[in-house]
């Protein structure tokens, strides 16, 4: 049948506010920094898991220097709660999949 429509979550606005308040000079309309765009035209994009991970793990700032990699965001940092609702967000987009993508 069709694909059901994706809801949108509490959390999923919660990192709508994180990314419009830290990400969205770098990662937005404007600029696709890395090729990665988080909001696009007032809409939080459906990251797929794979950049969810790295966005976790970019905000971390864990074993990034080995990899080349910049913690983020430039120049800042994310409080423990923003940080910890981009970690809730991984795991949400991996338990929808287990699910069966819904």
């Amino acid at each position: 049948g069709p694909e059901e429509e994706y809801k949108v979550t509490e959390l999923d606005k919660r990192v709508y506010a994180i990314f419009n308040a830290s990400c969205v000079r770098c990662h937005g309309d404007t600029k696709q920094d890395g090729g990665l765009a988080l909001v696009k035209g007032g809409a939080l994009q459906l990251v797929d898991l794979v950049d969810r991970v790295e966005i976790y793990d970019r905000v971390l700032g864990v074993g990034l220097e080995a990899r080349g990699k910049a913690k983020m965001p430039k120049g800042g940092t994310l409080s423990d709660n923003d940080v910890e609702s981009l970690r809730l967000w991984m795991v949400q987009e991996s338990d929808r999949l287990k699910n069966g993508g819904k």
